[in-house]
């Protein structure tokens, strides 16, 4: 399987970009920056859309190299995201007290309505909010039908049920893109179709586009991106790719246009980065190319950083409730620079717990899925083995 260090550095790059998001929002400091950087940095559904569109490729390249049943790919798949992200759903459940007095008794965070409007949902309908949360499908029900459903107890946790729904019908998606005849094509214009009805409030409405049909533009586009690299995109997959993105740009042309500007601009350097360690095995042939590559996405530092970035993009909000509300109580300053102050303050911590969820749950994870489907195969064996002679 082809490994792309430029697409891990992205990682890094939009887990970041959330977390600095959220930090400005908690605190007020946006306010000392140029009103078009901040309008930027508090974009995290930006960075979201990224995402999803790294998972479309990093999947693609997976199913390209790898081929096996369903069932496996489902069960790694599972175990890439459930134990770390029921550890830091936990922390986020034990920590609601606090993340209150950071949250709501921080006069310069925002969306304060909003939040105390979501904790009461929380505690309304908490019971259903954990089971949808603990099957990874809370962001199907639209919010009008269950208010927060999405983005009960972690907010960051919506995008988890996108990125599972995605790999529930993944290799179906690529192999209609790559053999239309031979894969199922009817599978992708249903889910355009559906995506059409969704965006334009056919079905009710969600806060985020955490049902698939909503986001399936950029997980489309994930995968066009990496068939291209080997020229293997069909017509097929570009023109429904064309079309998902065109479909964005009828909910609300101006922002909608000026949202997928800016992804394009953080995507294509990325992806000619990728497109050259695809094809010489370096990031790039010209001594220049290869140093701001290096720079921006290849180094061992952001490399690294890419590797935690799914710690980083869960763990950061519990972290910034407990370290600023904590800091808030024992110091009883509510004033802007205090705030700013407390929230620099949980950056490192966000850092060492990335690291630790990383090494002590994330991968631990991932190795009891493959224990798991290695015990099963195993189990399914016939008993003995010919080439011992054993019985």
């Amino acid at each position: 399987m082809k490994i792309f260090r430029s697409i891990e550095g992205l990682r890094a790059w939009l887990a970041w970009w959330v977390v600095v998001g959220h930090a400005l929002n908690l605190s007020g400091a946006g306010a000392y920056l140029p009103r078009r950087l901040a309008w930027i940095m508090v974009r995290g559904d930006l960075a979201v859309a990224l995402f999803m569109i790294v998972s479309g490729f990093v999947i693609t390249n997976m199913l390209l190299a790898r081929t096996e049943r369903y069932g496996p790919y489902i069960t790694r798949r599972l175990f890439r995201l459930l134990p770390l992200f029921v550890v830091v759903l936990v922390l986020a459940i034990a920590s609601r007290d606090i993340f209150t007095t950071a949250f709501l008794d921080n006069p310069w965070t925002t969306a304060h309505a909003y939040r105390a409007d979501r904790m009461h949902a929380e505690a309304a309908y908490g019971l259903l909010h954990l089971g949808l949360h603990l099957t990874l499908l809370h962001g199907i029900p639209p919010d009008s039908m269950i208010p927060y459903a999405s983005t009960a107890f972690l907010a960051p946790g919506w995008s988890l049920s996108l990125e599972w729904q995605f790999y529930l019908l993944a290799p179906l998606l690529v192999a209609a893109f790559t053999r239309p005849r031979a894969g199922s094509p009817g599978l992708a214009v249903l889910l355009l179709l559906l995506s059409g009805l969704a965006l334009h409030s056919m079905f009710g409405r969600w806060q985020l586009p955490s049902f698939l049909p909503l986001s399936i533009a950029f997980f489309w586009c994930g995968i066009t991106s990496r068939l291209l690299l080997d020229r293997a995109a069909s017509a097929f997959a570009i023109v429904m790719t064309g079309l998902s993105m065109a479909l964005l740009l009828t909910v609300s042309f101006r922002s909608s246009l000026q949202s997928l500007l800016i992804v394009a601009l953080v995507w294509v350097p990325f992806l000619a980065i990728a497109a050259r360690e695809a094809r010489t095995g370096r990031s790039a042939e010209w001594k220049w190319a290869r140093i701001v590559a290096w720079l921006v996405a290849t180094n061992p530092v952001i490399g690294t950083l890419g590797r935690w970035s799914y710690a980083t993009y869960l763990v950061h909000v519990p972290l910034f409730g407990i370290i600023v509300g904590t800091a808030m109580r024992l110091s009883g300053r509510v004033d802007r620079p205090a705030i700013i102050l407390f929230t620099l303050l949980a950056v490192p911590v966000i850092l060492l717990a990335s690291a630790a969820l990383h090494h002590f749950v994330e991968r631990p994870g991932i190795r009891l899925g493959a224990w798991l489907l290695a015990r099963g195969t195993k189990s399914r064996a016939p008993w003995g083995d010919p080439a011992s002679g054993t019985a």
